[in-house]
């Protein structure tokens, strides 16, 4: 799903404004996000200390293990917007794994699919309480080239997900 999601990023009018980070254990298995112009990294912690805007793409049982080693070399606390992408996994649960870090978040959870890679995707989203009007629009700017971008009630979100995200398989 990560890559679908840059692929319509990388469709966007907004890409060369942006300044993409992928980071993951392997690092030969990273080098495909190069020709996305991605920065590449084994630290999330190096992610979270130059973005303000992280994706969560992880395995939900490796979420914890992700996370764990994500504390910020600076002494400024720094607001991030964590947007999730893990299947099952709520937004209060992912506040609470958050809350061991030592900055402010904020959390989105998205639903998003296969299709989003050539701009004819959906993407459902819910918020946490403290995520602004401001958070959604840059979201959905983001998302812009990748289909269709609607935000929904938390409650909502499995059973719309999986009818968006296996939709079209059929």
């Amino acid at each position: 799903m990560s890559t679908a999601i840059v692929q319509g990023i990388c469709k966007n009018e907004i890409r060369d404004s942006l300044n993409i980070w992928v980071s993951g254990p392997h690092k030969e298995n990273l080098e495909h996000w190069k020709q996305y112009g991605a920065n590449v990294t084994t630290s999330n912690g190096e992610v979270i200390c130059n973005c303000d805007i992280v994706f969560i793409g992880v395995k939900p049982a490796m979420l914890d293990n992700a996370l764990c080693n994500c504390y910020l070399p600076t002494k400024d606390p720094k607001n991030i917007l964590f947007i999730s992408m893990l299947a099952g996994v709520n937004i209060q649960k992912l506040k609470q794994v958050l809350k061991q870090l030592p900055f402010n978040s904020n959390v989105i959870r998205i639903f998003p699919n296969t299709p989003m890679s050539v701009g004819a995707g959906s993407c459902l989203y819910a918020i946490d309480e403290n995520v602004t009007l401001e958070q959604c629009a840059v979201l959905e700017k983001l998302l812009a080239g990748c289909g269709l971008c609607e935000k929904v009630s938390e409650p909502l979100m499995d059973s719309l997900g999986i009818l968006t995200g296996c939709g079209p398989a059929f």
